[in-house]
């Protein structure tokens, strides 16, 4: 069992800096580029892929996200069985992360940024995936003809709906959707952070994940988005196309869009 995949950042239409940034295998964007994409196959034996969407303005929102997707470093190949202790392993993430970054805030004049970030983690080996987030970048896996959100948002609006006080379909029209509940960037005497993670997903060939920030789901619907992946293009097409029709939407955020194939 071996991994396709393709990645795809855009600045949009409406921003002056893409403060998106992903990691894909070691591949980060470290240079704040306004697009980029990139497409790899990959033989290694766990795949670690992620989004990170930063906030705080133009002057640290993608400074918050570059440390995040750089901070995944220190786990990608350092640990023989990251998959098997992943749980463990991204909450030590998320602390030395969130650490990193207030640590930054602390030394440049406690001007507040923050980051989300979405993981999937592939073992070919294990022939099994599991996926783990912060905030709002979101996860798709597409198994057949079923789509199913195997992250969860960390929002306002997620909130009501867990608390069955709106609907989901409420909820990506509500103004709550955009007031983050989790993420990177908070000091420890002011919340406790609680990454979401998934449970174990068994693999089989022709699996799809799409991993992505808001810039793509808030202009494009889970149909919308569907649509797209099914077709039969080579997966870097797929993420450019998601990104080009998120643009013509609007573009009014960035977007990053990565997508793993099970071949």
């Amino acid at each position: 069992m071996r991994v396709k995949t393709a990645v795809c950042s855009s600045i949009g239409k409406k921003r002056k800096i893409n403060q998106d940034n992903f990691y894909l295998n070691g591949l980060l964007n470290g240079k704040y580029y306004s697009h980029f994409d990139s497409s790899n196959f990959s033989s290694k034996k766990e795949q670690i892929l992620a989004v990170c969407d930063g906030m705080g303005g133009e002057k640290h929102g993608e400074i918050a996200s570059y440390i995040s997707a750089k901070k995944l470093k220190d786990y990608d190949g350092k640990y023989s069985n990251l998959f098997n202790r992943f749980p463990e392993h991204i909450k030590k993430y998320t602390e030395s992360s969130n650490k990193a970054i207030c640590e930054y805030m602390m030394y440049h004049g406690n001007e507040r940024m923050g980051s989300t970030f979405a993981i999937l983690c592939i073992s070919p080996e294990n022939k099994e995936a599991i996926a783990a987030n912060l905030g709002d970048s979101k996860i798709y896996y597409f198994h057949g003809k079923n789509l199913k959100k195997i992250s969860e948002d960390h929002n306002q609006a997620q909130s009501l709906v867990n608390m069955e006080m709106i609907t989901e379909e409420e909820a990506r029209e509500h103004p709550g959707k955009s007031k983050l509940t989790q993420h990177l960037g908070i000091f420890p005497n002011e919340m406790l952070l609680e990454p979401y993670i998934s449970e174990n997903i068994m693999l089989s060939k022709g699996d799809i994940f799409l991993i992505c920030s808001d810039g793509l789901t808030d202009m494009l619907s889970d149909d919308e988005i569907f649509d797209y992946m099914r077709t039969k293009e080579r997966l870097s097409k797929r993420c450019k196309q998601l990104v080009k029709k998120a643009e013509e939407k609007g573009g009014k955020d960035n977007i990053t869009v990565i997508i793993a194939e099970i071949i």
